[in-house]
């Protein structure tokens, strides 16, 4: 069997695993392999929010909260903060060109933390 055949079919092979991750497996009845459920052990009101945290979990395949250790929020209409409390991984959360947001109060807990926030620009820099 020639080279090219061969890469052929460790690519297709490689594909179809990767495209499978988020499936269980059973062999003969029995699961051979489950993976993490996503981590959604959490409530954030503020729908921008929300929907950013969510999409990253779903993008990075996050099963506990430890994960979360990065937030890119930009320009997702979030106003509130509420409920990031959880994520207490949390070192960067990048909240730009959020016009509406309310902006965090220095003795907040979020600031004292020490998160490497990146606010936007109606917000007072720390």
């Amino acid at each position: 069997m020639s080279i090219i055949p061969r890469i052929i079919i460790c690519t297709t092979a490689g594909i179809l695993v990767n495209a499978c991750a988020d499936y269980s497996f059973s062999v003969n009845e029995r699961v051979v392999y489950n993976p993490d459920p996503l981590f959604t052990d959490y409530q954030i009101p503020d729908p921008g929010l929300q929907r950013c945290v969510r999409r990253f979990i779903e993008q990075q395949k996050i099963s506990s909260v430890s994960q979360v250790q990065e937030l890119d929020c930009r320009d997702s209409d979030i106003v509130r903060l509420d409920g990031l409390e959880v994520f207490v991984s949390l070192r960067y959360l990048n909240l730009e060109d959020n016009g509406e947001l309310s902006c965090p109060p220095p003795d907040s807990p979020l600031v004292q933390s020490g998160v490497n926030l990146v606010l936007p620009q109606h917000c007072p820099s720390r």
